[in-house]
């Protein structure tokens, strides 16, 4: 599984407004740029925020298939599955089947995509937990490759 994640030098959000709050953490975790953060109003309105915030936080425990995010979020599936995959490739929501209720479509299993455990600490939770694995294997390369560079100072001393 890819894991990915922007990591940014940013202040915890202390923010009692929840649209503030939300604002904030979809910039930490890259759903939306540096730019468009100050512009709060426009990203109220943006797919980003309405995604994370009218649908995965107000109702983290269900999922949601792309094809209905899209419809209501008036954009197309593509924008959708973008969004989406940034927070699968952070681990942060997950993948559920869920049963087509369409009769012409009997027996048929969709996706569909909710917040991990339908809680955000801890999905969140889910996250930390990659990232420091990932930073202790950043350590231990940086540790032998330091150990490499040391053992090639101590062999040409002994010539």
């Amino acid at each position: 599984m890819k894991f990915e994640i922007v990591i940014k030098d940013v202040s915890s959000i202390t923010s009692s407004n929840i649209e503030d709050a939300v604002i904030d953490f979809i910039y930490m975790i890259g759903l939306i740029s540096k730019s468009q953060r100050y512009n709060r109003e426009k990203i109220k309105k943006s797919i980003p925020y309405r995604l994370f915030m009218d649908f995965f936080l107000k109702y983290p425990g269900k999922p949601w298939q792309v094809s209905d995010l899209a419809t209501t979020l008036g954009t197309s599936r593509p924008t959708v599955y973008r969004y989406i995959n940034k927070l699968m490739n952070m681990d942060f929501i997950e993948v559920e089947n869920i049963d087509d209720l369409d009769t012409s479509h009997k027996g048929a299993v969709k996706k569909g995509y909710r917040i991990r455990f339908g809680n955000i600490e801890k999905a969140w939770g889910i996250v930390d937990a990659h990232i420091k694995i990932i930073i202790r294997n950043y350590e231990e390369s940086a540790k032998y490759i330091q150990s490499i560079v040391d053992k090639d100072i101590n062999s040409k001393r002994h010539l």
